[in-house]
């Protein structure tokens, strides 16, 4: 019989013990060793558990571990949608027996979803379900039998210093491309505001499509004037913000390397079709390959012109990552 109880600090090091390279985030760099993955996400668990909003559960047959759920409470988005939300970061099933996966992992969902409705009126909860952890395809059948609503699919691609400081940024004689002041934070809001309608917010049927519109505007001023991110380049035509690109970058110890991840974009409507996206492009690749080991980038399955650009740049595709979510209430039925 399988007993789900509560992860405690102490479980930790057993919980990695059980975790395959499929398991650690990052384990698509093959250049990473499974030591350095396995420390990483070692102190990446310590950190989740510390946090008092995070909510963690194992399952257990007698002393063998099958699997741990990991979900902690997004702050940001609670406060902009005046809506508590949760995020699973981790969903790991220690077994290869689909049957057992399906059994686990739904008994999983079930202790966190109960906790969650005894605590709280209304939750919203999301995941992302990388495509390259072990038994994906058997957790993504759960989560859509758990009545969790597939939101789409973020294909992440990846560039080293060498192709990104290799990279020639070519000028676009239309249009000036600068790095942002906060005199741009207007503007760059504004232009965030009206151009993501195909964003995890929006696309989520339980997300209201103005308030997702006015976190992607604060999020963008935010990144200007809060320093959210460590680069903004913006494309400017006549005096007017017509597009921009940001990018964060973090040196992780673990690893002895420094990894940027490249942001939101945003090109005005009215200027597409003139090569913006893949000016600003290159000066945040070739700003990448200054000050980081390695970038990620992502956008969504059906983009295909973004596709084209990275793979002509000779970026590579290195995940999937399946987006879910699901509102609970209290008097919402758990299948």
């Amino acid at each position: 019989m399988i007993e789900y109880r509560k992860v405690v600090l102490e479980e930790i090091d057993a919980i990695i013990k059980s975790c395959s390279r499929s398991h650690f985030e990052y384990q698509e760099h093959r250049s990473l060793s499974i030591e350095q993955l396995s420390k990483y996400a070692k102190n990446s668990l310590d950190s989740l558990i510390a946090k008092s909003s995070t909510l963690a559960y194992s399952a257990h047959d007698n002393d063998v571990l099958l699997g741990i759920i990991f979900a902690s409470k997004n702050e940001f988005d609670s406060e902009m949608f005046d809506l508590c939300c949760y995020q699973i970061s981790k969903l790991f099933i220690f077994s290869e027996d689909a049957s057992h996966i399906n059994e686990i992992s739904t008994g999983l969902l079930d202790k966190l979803e109960t906790e969650l409705r005894d605590t709280y009126d209304e939750v919203h909860v999301s995941m992302g379900l990388n495509n390259n952890i072990q038994n994906m395809d058997v957790i993504f059948n759960t989560l859509t039998a758990s009545n969790y609503h597939y939101l789409h699919t973020l294909l992440t691609f990846s560039s080293s210093k060498i192709e990104n400081t290799n990279l020639i940024v070519e000028p676009n004689n239309n249009v000036i491309i600068r790095e942002a002041t906060d005199n741009d934070a207007l503007q760059v809001a504004s232009l965030a505001k009206k151009s993501f309608k195909f964003s995890r917010f929006h696309l989520d049927p339980f997300l209201d499509n103005i308030k997702s519109s006015i976190l992607l505007e604060n999020s963008a001023k935010n990144s200007i004037l809060n320093g959210f991110v460590d680069v903004m380049y913006v494309a400017e035509i006549d005096s007017k913000v017509v597009g921009y690109y940001s990018c964060k970058k973090s040196f992780i110890k673990e690893f002895d390397k420094t990894i940027a991840t490249i942001g939101v974009s945003a090109v005005d409507s009215d200027y597409r079709g003139l090569g913006i996206f893949g000016t600003l492009d290159n000066h945040i690749a070739s700003w990448c390959g200054e000050n980081a080991d390695f970038a990620e980038m992502g956008t969504y399955l059906a983009n295909y012109p973004i596709h084209k650009t990275w793979i002509n740049k000779g970026f590579k595709l290195i995940r999937g990552t399946h987006q879910f979510s699901k509102l609970l209430n209290k008097s919402t039925p758990k299948k």
